[in-house]
């Protein structure tokens, strides 16, 4: 009897022709084939479509015949080779390779179970293919995004970091000099925005940036670290003139007139230099002291370049008054939490808030968290920090409970630091804080970024599996610009995916955003995951998430972070949040 219709009629009396097992085979999306063993190779008894999609195959040219390794569909010499593994040890095996074709590469994986003959002998091996080229595109895409800059498609700050890391390994390894790296700010930028308007200053950023990159060689690296300012890592270096040599091409390129229109426009730059020769040989040390640098050059005027030396900015460096600072203002309730609307897009239900902290220091006023949250991370405060916003957090929404009737199905969402995050038992000063406020789990979320997941993953999933319990919802936040990956979507008990606000700014002209955030979306929606857009500033935008089928979101076009006090009267607005 033919072999296809053997194993046919032998399923279907198994399953007592309940279900059409030839019409299952047929139509299934996973490419599957039945290999009889032989010693002069594997004869192919069965195949079905997909398997034949997969390798351009037609019926008559699979079924039946036999492959080697030296058979001219190259992913059969794969195939064999693991066939071979299992045929030795009588164990399943799973294996993946890719084919590089146009328009695209394409990836498969390739799952082997061995049939064993009364002699304990395998003599068949079933197979199953499974096409991963979307999911591998998708990934590559998101792992593009969060290595590179969205507007000039430069480096961004954590590839930036790594290619310091590089430089610095081949400086230790001996096969490089000294290293150097360049922080340049731009001059007046808020004037050029102001007069080009933000989609003008995008493009002359994107032109600076073009401009810079053709003065370089083609080991160094330039990347850019936020708005206006760029870095440059110049890999290897004898003695520190030879940065100052690509500061002075830096400062001679941006004399030149930028073409933007009809109009010319004249820019400069201010450059704060750091190098191995005087700064410690450390990437996080480098961008520091570059940065200090950089504010003594811009506090000497426009167009200057400084260079670090360890003794002139001693007193710039130190953090212990600031951290003595912070601490006393955990203490003296200098620290308030401002709170950001979330909003659902599609019935602009009121559906909670984040919390953000701010800073109100008695000399200094108001100082921005861009400034301290990082000083707090380096010295170990954010730990304390973290646990006051938490507890504030959780009372307050008990309070507005109390207060306003609207406030009842409403949650709060506190971010977590990475350093936070590994030093404290975050799990158990959530359960303390939830059982002192009388707070439910399921009305917090705590967020995280994907750099703490990745530092260290045991460690993560064992305290966010512990947070599940509480019942206690988990967000990834940033999501894309970090290093973004589907399996920590699956492994971990992530419930929310929080869009970065760069995807969301100019997603109504930006086409590589708006497919970003598109893949996004239908990510969350394909893992049961809710998507948060952060940074919504314009209806149109609210409008293309809808469509997207993005779910919540938050921005100013709702409202900025406000006081406790102004937050109640927002929760006592009612539901009618989109315009």
């Amino acid at each position: 009897m033919d072999p296809k219709k053997a194993l046919l009629r032998a399923a279907d009396e198994t399953l007592a022709g309940r279900i059409d097992s030839g019409w299952v085979l047929e139509n299934l999306p996973i490419g599957l084939f039945l290999l009889e063993v032989r010693e002069e190779g594997h004869r192919i008894l069965l195949t079905n479509p997909s398997f034949r999609t997969i390798f351009g195959l037609e019926e008559e040219a699979a079924d039946g015949i036999t492959i080697t390794r030296e058979d001219k569909y190259s992913a059969f010499e794969s195939i064999i080779d693991h066939c071979l593994a299992v045929r030795r040890t009588c164990k399943p095996a799973y294996f993946e390779w890719h084919t590089r074709s146009e328009p695209s590469d394409q990836f498969f994986a390739c799952h082997l179970m061995p049939r064993l003959g009364g002699n304990g002998e395998v003599y068949q091996i079933l197979g199953s293919i499974i096409d991963r080229s979307a999911e591998k595109r998708a990934e590559r895409i998101l792992l593009h995004n969060a290595l590179h800059d969205a507007l000039t498609n430069l480096p961004n700050r954590v590839l930036f970091m790594e290619k310091i890391e590089e430089a610095l390994e081949r400086q230790r390894d001996g096969e490089a000099q000294h290293c150097a790296v360049l922080v340049i700010n731009l001059d007046r930028f808020q004037l050029i925005n102001e007069t080009l308007g933000h989609l003008g200053g995008d493009e002359f950023l994107v032109t600076m940036a073009t401009n810079l990159l053709k003065i370089l060689r083609p080991e160094d690296t330039m990347a850019r670290l936020s708005g206006d300012e760029f870095a440059i890592l110049v890999s290897e270096i004898s003695r520190i003139e030879d940065a100052n040599a690509v500061a002075d091409r830096v400062h001679r390129t941006m004399r030149a007139p930028f073409p933007m229109g009809d109009s010319e426009f004249y820019a400069s730059v201010c450059i704060g230099i750091s190098s191995t020769i005087s700064s410690a040989p450390y990437a996080d040390d480098l961008v520091r002291d570059a940065d200090l640098a950089l504010h003594r050059a811009k506090a000497a005027g426009r167009g200057e370049t400084e260079v670090f030396h360890r003794d002139k900015h001693r007193h710039v460096r130190s953090q212990l008054q600031m951290e003595v600072a912070l601490r006393k203002a955990v203490q003296n309730q200098e620290m308030e939490l401002h709170y950001q609307a979330i909003v659902d897009l599609f019935t602009g239900r009121l559906v909670g808030f984040e919390a953000l902290a701010r800073w109100n220091h008695p000399t200094l006023g108001v100082v921005s968290p861009v400034d301290f949250i990082p000083i707090a991370e380096e010295t170990g405060v954010i730990v304390e920090l973290g646990r006051w916003a938490l507890h504030t957090a959780c009372e307050q929404l008990v309070k507005w409970r109390q207060e306003e009737p609207a406030a009842k199905s409403l949650t709060v969402a506190v971010n977590v630091s990475g350093v936070q995050f590994s030093r404290s038992d975050v799990a158990a000063e959530a359960e303390m804080i939830l059982s002192l406020t009388g707070l439910s789990g399921d009305s917090l979320r705590l967020e995280i970024t994907e750099t703490t997941i990745m530092k260290n993953p045991e460690h993560a999933a064992e305290v966010l599996h512990q947070l599940r319990d509480q019942k206690i919802r988990l967000a990834l936040d940033d999501f894309g610009t970090g290093y973004s990956s589907l399996s920590y979507l699956q492994r971990f008990p992530i419930d929310i995916v929080k869009i970065d606000r760069s995807f969301i700014t100019d997603i109504e002209s930006n086409t590589g955003n708006h497919r970003i955030v598109e893949i996004i979306t239908m990510l969350g929606k394909t893992l049961g995951l809710t998507v948060v857009a952060e940074g919504i500033e314009h209806q149109i935008q609210t409008e293309i998430l809808r469509d997207l089928g993005c779910q919540m979101g938050q921005g100013y076009l709702f409202s900025r972070p406000v006081p406790a006090k102004e937050a109640r009267r927002l929760i006592a607005l009612g539901d009618n949040w989109l315009t």
